[in-house]
């Protein structure tokens, strides 16, 4: 990127301009133009709006914006390698601080400036909305918010403090990890591992062996059943799984950074060791483990899993859409969208069984699978009373991977006008700015078993949301737009305005209240 002038030609000065060291950007300006011009440079290099205030830093002295015009670099007497800083005050970032590394004179250049390369890329995002502009001092945290894309495209934050982030994750690494030289079998690992991380693997393995049992005993009891258990789970990996593996078959030491958006949960069941020297670390697959998990590639295993996981998406969202749904609509549903790979009732059941406690998100009885949100057969039979024997609504291979993340009809203007509606009345006191995502949450559920307003109202009190005598007409309407054009479990995954519904007893519609938190009566 160049931009090109007519000036006069003369020593060219090579800047390189970090922002949380990962991310930089290689600048080469003319020696006879003002610091206001490098200013400018590092605004369009970091995609910056250069007419907010700054300040340039250099050898203890701040120089304003009046000062950067005055003072050319080739009167700064820079020296090769010193360095100095660039502190612009950003809208919702305040000063956030850059660092100017001169790295010595080139060839001269007839640009206003050169870019000469990066790495990783950032962009400040301010309010959009009028909404946005009158509420935006209202909120407890900053305003705007700081995305990164670092090393190319391999990691991204979108939390505008992410050196502390990353430091945060660092040491939650460091707590999982253990010490010294690794080890590659099983039984060494285990040993390796503090008593309390033993009894939470036994926990998550369901072991019948007493919490109390000595270390050796709790390792032994996890060496016989751990293999089978990673065995089990092979053919259902997701694909965070595939990359913590993955990175345990590269017998390399690794920076923090590259475990990002793994799962621990294979280092807490035992299955992934991880070892620290201080800022790296090793993923060790005990050697037991790695033979299967190699055995498994050579059988087929990514093509299973290609199958498997789409049949994971599937379940989630079909959980997600209908509360409660058969084994034989996942097999419908499967068969709309994969005529070639047919599946039948006893396979669909088969799958449900054996996802069930990797998917963690319903539970499988009597050729059902039932949301995780219903806590006892009893409320099943309320629900399965209610909806009766309504035709399950056949979502579009969209809404299966839209609804494989959540429960709520979160794409239609009604959810977002209910949001945003949500996020005013958030943002008018700091003691509903604590309970937004709450009010959300029991809003959408409620519109998930078509309660009336009246019927969460007391919740919505109970959470101190709303005080005793508070008008809450404005939320009554919208929520109640949203409610007649949001999915519903009551009627397997239609919206009420799709089909003409039974009406039923208006008892039976009240007990169906007990399936809300707080709503019993």
């Amino acid at each position: 990127m160049s931009k090109v002038i007519d000036i006069k030609k003369g020593a060219a000065y090579t800047f390189k301009v970090s922002y949380i060291s990962p991310v930089w950007r290689k600048l080469r300006l003319n020696g006879n133009r003002p610091l206001a011009d490098l200013q400018r440079a590092i605004s369009a290099a970091f995609d910056l709006d250069e007419a907010i205030p700054y300040t340039f830093s250099f050898e203890g002295n701040d120089l304003d914006e009046e000062e950067a015009a005055r003072m050319f670099l080739s009167d700064m007497e820079l020296s090769p390698r010193c360095k100095f800083r660039y502190i612009p005050e950003i809208p919702g970032l305040g000063k956030a601080p850059f660092t100017v590394l001169f790295e010595g004179n080139a060839r001269p250049v007839s640009e206003e400036f050169l870019l000469l390369g990066g790495k990783g890329s950032m962009k400040i995002h301010t309010p959009k909305t009028e909404e946005d502009e009158i509420f935006g001092d209202l909120n407890e945290e900053p305003f705007a918010a700081l995305e990164m894309v670092l090393g190319g495209g391999g990691l991204i934050e979108e939390e505008w403090n992410w050196a502390q982030e990353d430091m945060r994750f660092t040491q939650d690494l460091l707590k999982v990890s253990l010490s010294g030289l690794p080890v590659f079998t099983l039984e060494e690992c285990l040993s390796r591992c503090t008593f309390d991380e033993l009894k939470n693997m036994a926990q998550i393995q369901q072991l019948g062996v007493a919490l109390n049992a000595p270390k050796e005993e709790l390792v032994k009891a996890l060496c016989a059943w751990i293999p089978t258990d990673f065995q089990r789970r092979l053919p259902h990996l997701f694909p965070e799984d595939v990359t913590l593996l993955d990175l345990a078959l590269e017998d390399q030491w690794i920076p923090s950074q590259e475990f990002a958006g793994c799962d621990f949960f294979f280092r807490e069941a035992g299955f992934v060791f991880l070892f620290s020297s201080g800022s790296r670390f090793k993923p060790v697959l005990p050697n037991e483990l790695k033979q299967l998990y190699e055995e498994a590639i050579d059988n087929g295993l990514f093509n299973r899993l290609k199958r498997n996981q789409k049949l994971g998406i599937y379940a989630e969202a079909l959980t997600n859409l209908y509360g409660i749904y058969g084994a034989g609509q996942l097999a419908e549903v499967w068969n709309r969208y994969n005529p070639k790979d047919p599946m039948s009732y006893e396979e669909a059941s088969a799958m449900l069984a054996e996802m069930e406690d990797i998917l963690v998100c319903y539970w499988y009885e009597n050729g059902y699978a039932i949301s995780d949100y219903f806590q006892d057969p009893g409320e099943v039979r309320v629900f399965l009373d209610i909806a009766g024997n309504k035709p399950y609504y056949m979502p579009t291979e969209d809404e299966l991977e839209r609804y494989s993340t959540t429960e709520f009809d979160m794409e239609s203007p009604y959810a977002q006008r209910l949001e945003l509606a949500v996020s005013l009345l958030a943002r008018t006191t700091p003691r509903r700015k604590w309970r937004e995502d709450e009010l959300l949450v029991l809003l959408m559920e409620g519109a998930l078993f078509q309660l009336k307003f009246e019927d969460i109202l007391p919740d919505l009190k109970s959470i101190e949301f709303f005080a005793e005598n508070e008008d809450c007409e404005e939320l009554r309407e919208v929520y109640e737009l949203y409610a007649e054009n949001a999915r519903s479990w009551l009627l397997r995954g239609h919206r009420p305005t799709d089909e003409i519904r039974e009406v039923k007893p208006a008892e039976k519609k009240k007990s169906i209240l007990r399936l809300i938190p707080g709503g019993k009566k």
